[in-house]
């Protein structure tokens, strides 16, 4: 991967820690708790399922939304198959996640930044709740931007919350 595509990790570190405020005033907590990059060629095959011992470099961030009394877990993940080809995707939030990686498109998102143009949405276009969810109150969507990392999530009920920034 090029630096430009490990941007979507590297704009992000461990125990970097972010406010979220919901659209009815309540506040939510984000910690980055890991970040791993394999992005060097290794004769060791490290995706599992993968049969012909073809390396994959990819990298993931791992973190965690402190909501209410509840503690989400989210992850992204990017894979690069190919020189020359772009990166997939992959990325979950609590019980909302993609099946596997996935070519992606990037949109823009308005923020108290300005217009970020580097985003990634997730929802029930492109992602699923887990056959086993027992939330009441799922992860309906979430946005991911590859300069600012998780920038907006929201809940089934309707509830959306956004990142704050100071200025």
């Amino acid at each position: 991967m090029n630096d430009g595509d490990l941007e979507w990790i590297t704009h992000r570190y461990v125990g970097e820690t972010m406010t979220f405020e919901s659209n009815k005033g309540d506040v939510d907590i984000v910690v980055v708790t890991n970040i791993e990059i394999d992005n060097l060629l290794n004769p060791i095959n490290l995706n599992p399922g993968v049969g012909d011992n073809k390396y994959i470099a990819h990298a993931n961030i791992e973190y965690v939304v402190f909501h209410d009394t509840d503690s989400l877990m989210g992850a992204l993940r990017i894979e690069k198959h190919d020189n020359g080809e772009p990166i997939w995707i992959s990325s979950n939030l609590d019980s909302r996640y993609t099946f596997d990686t996935m070519p992606f498109s990037v949109s823009s998102l308005d923020t108290q930044l300005g217009l970020l143009a580097d985003c990634v949405y997730f929802d029930e276009k492109n992602s699923k709740l887990d056959i086993d969810n027992i939330q009441t109150n799922p992860i309906q969507s979430f946005i991911w931007s590859k300069k600012q990392g998780l920038v907006q999530y929201s809940f089934k009920d309707g509830t959306r919350y956004e990142r704050k920034w100071d200025k």
